[in-house]
């Protein structure tokens, strides 16, 4: 995966390694977003990575959430952590609250 200029600046600013991104590109979970594909290091990727490896598990968990925008070309634009939680399969839910007496 090659990394644009602005993408190797947020790597180094938000302290993902570069062997963390590699694993993103290899397992991460891919959805489509604005015409790009994002990849997320989920739970799912995460045990698919480390297999067996509880070491590898546990230094990937820190980073669970970490999601890469890709272009095409399979140029990396930006890295960052997740900060929201993913909608419910791009619907929001109306939660209405109970009647009061």
């Amino acid at each position: 995966m090659h990394l644009t200029h602005h993408a190797s600046r947020r790597i180094q600013q938000r302290g993902i390694p570069g062997d963390v991104l590699k694993i993103i590109r290899a397992y991460g979970s891919a959805r489509h977003a604005g015409g790009v594909l994002s990849l997320t290091l989920d739970t799912q990727a995460i045990m698919l990575a480390s297999e067996d490896d509880r070491h590898l598990r546990a230094k990937l968990e820190k980073y669970s959430g970490c999601y890469a925008i890709v272009a095409e070309g399979d140029r990396a634009v930006t890295v960052a952590h997740r900060s929201r939680r993913f909608r419910n399969n791009g619907f929001r839910r109306a939660f209405r609250k109970h009647n009061r007496r």
